[in-house]
């Protein structure tokens, strides 16, 4: 609480002045884990987090009450100072909205702009930047999961569901967002989707660049003869080229297909638009053409990919013979890109580049 917002109501010359030694700090301590234990049964904590400033500490008291009447009873009990927020008395109200909401929800009665069906709502929440195990900002799903809801129930109501004080932090929302979902459990089905993603794109080179790429890449189609990869190749690179120009979201939306398409995630098969800069790869002995072009370019529809050892050797090599000062050998040259490489700075994957000059053994 901002302590220029904050007012101090004296009530010393109602009650006694507390006693000094009651002031002093708890002895009954309690950590993160014993402050959520009571409310998980058969359930593992994956992960919390709890609002405290630098000077607060948790008590520890086993009670089945509510953790504002808690509060209150403590500071009644021990004569400590209490303090207030408008969150602190607006949070019990929403949670008996809420409870009243799924009541009537459960019963099938149309509430909050909602006419509850046979089947529940299913509302998915994807994050590819997200995986049990790891520090997630796990107050962006519940943002996302409120305005989900919002769409459905109007912004009058959600707004009435939630504080906007100058007390209300990331801690208040995520209470008002778990708080309407649960509301309205009885409606919907939440998910949470956490598959294989790419967080971001760092696309080096000049704009001049990126229109030579398309150029060389439009001339290469045509000198092999596949006009019906020219097509999409054509639009992909231009989206490309949109997307440097401008990295808005709907720009962007077509690089979640780069790899996989759709809510896809692992497996054999490479499905994504990449496919299209490979409109050649060996099977076996034999040259072999894709003829599924448009399937890759198209965003929502589904191709079924490649298999991942389909492709060709990102290494070109050629054999050339060496006269060193009369003794010949036989060389090999290879160049292309020979691995993966990690950047510390900025914590992006690349291609590493290399060639390398092998000697036959006789």
């Amino acid at each position: 609480m901002e302590s220029q917002n904050r007012v101090i109501l004296n009530l010393f010359g109602v009650h006694d002045k507390p006693d000094e030694k009651i002031l002093s700090e708890p002895t009954t301590l309690s950590t993160a884990n014993e402050i959520w234990s009571p409310f998980l049964s058969n359930q593992t904590m994956e992960c919390s987090s709890i609002q405290l400033s630098p000077s607060s500490r948790l008590f520890s008291v086993p009670s089945d009450l509510h953790r504002l009447l808690l509060t209150i009873d403590i500071a009644f009990n021990q004569h400590r100072p209490l303090s207030l927020s408008p969150d602190d008395l607006l949070l019990p109200l929403i949670q008996s909205a809420a409870l009243y909401i799924d009541e009537k929800l459960s019963q099938k009665s149309p509430i909050l702009n909602l006419s509850p069906g046979k089947d529940k709502v299913k509302l998915t929440v994807r994050r590819d930047d997200f995986a049990l195990g790891q520090e997630n900002p796990w107050h962006e799903i519940f943002t996302t999961f409120g305005e989900m809801i919002q769409k459905d129930i109007g912004e009058a109501n959600y707004s009435m569901l939630r504080g906007n004080f100058t007390t209300t932090s990331l801690h208040q929302a995520a209470a008002y967002d778990v708080s309407l979902m649960s509301a309205c459990k009885s409606h919907y089905s939440y998910h949470n989707m956490f598959l294989c993603g790419i967080p971001e794109i760092h696309l080096h080179g000049s704009q001049a660049d990126w229109i030579n790429f398309k150029s060389k890449a439009l001339q290469i189609a045509d000198f092999m003869d596949i006009q019906d990869w020219k097509s999409a190749l054509d639009q992909t690179i231009d989206k490309i080229i949109k997307s440097r120009e401008d990295p808005s979201k709907e720009n962007l939306s077509f690089w979640c297909n780069l790899y996989r398409k759709g809510q896809h995630s692992g497996g054999a098969h490479i499905t994504g638009w990449i496919n299209l800069f490979f409109p050649y790869i060996r099977r076996g002995d034999k040259l072999t053409k894709a003829n599924s072009s448009k399937e890759m370019a198209e965003e929502g529809r589904l191709y079924t990919g490649r298999n991942v050892t389909s492709f060709p050797s990102s290494l070109a090599w050629a054999p050339v013979e060496c006269n060193d000062r009369g003794n010949v050998v036989q060389l090999c040259y290879y160049a292309g890109q020979v691995g993966v490489k990690w950047d510390s700075l900025d914590g992006t994957v690349s291609p590493a580049w290399g060639w390398c000059i092998a000697i036959e053994q006789r």
